[in-house]
């Protein structure tokens, strides 16, 4: 008895590492939602902005999202580079979650690109892009997928 349930489960195990093998996980699409800056003109001054994007699953299993590594551009130009986000968020298979992502802009990185700031001082609209990688814990393992996202 104890022989045909260990085969039973040797069998299941390998159906299922089979099925994972055959598992192909595509990079979700992702959407700019939101983009909120805030201006802090205290000395010196600073940028804060908060991205909301939109992750949607186009794979038939959940996947979570664990962090991003980006670069922030405004106006086509790199304000920060490297930066580290960790989300834990869960993806449903065939779903969409959101992501929230933060950034802190310097007086450094502010005098860099002087001109766009006074933009979005003045309240024009800047145009904001991020550039960088998502890695997701699958079944599968660790993946690692480019995301760019920009406003229009």
């Amino acid at each position: 008895m104890k022989r045909k349930l260990l085969m039973i489960g040797v069998a299941v195990g390998l159906l299922r590492c089979n099925t994972l093998a055959n598992l192909h996980i595509i990079n979700p699409s992702y959407s700019l939602r939101s983009v909120t800056p805030r201006v802090n003109l205290g000395i010196p001054p600073s940028i804060d902005l908060d991205f909301g994007i939109n992750v949607n699953n186009p794979n038939p299993v959940q996947l979570r999202l664990d962090y991003f590594d980006f670069d922030l551009l405004v106006n086509n130009n790199p304000i920060l580079r490297n930066i580290h986000s960790v989300q834990g968020l869960r993806i449903p298979a065939n779903g969409d979650g959101d992501v929230h992502l933060a950034t802190h802009v310097t007086y450094d990185s502010i005098r860099t690109i002087y001109n766009e700031v006074l933009n979005i001082i003045q309240g024009n609209r800047a145009s904001y892009g991020i550039q960088g990688n998502a890695y997701y814990d699958t079944p599968v393992g660790q993946l690692r997928f480019p995301v760019s996202v920009y406003s229009r």
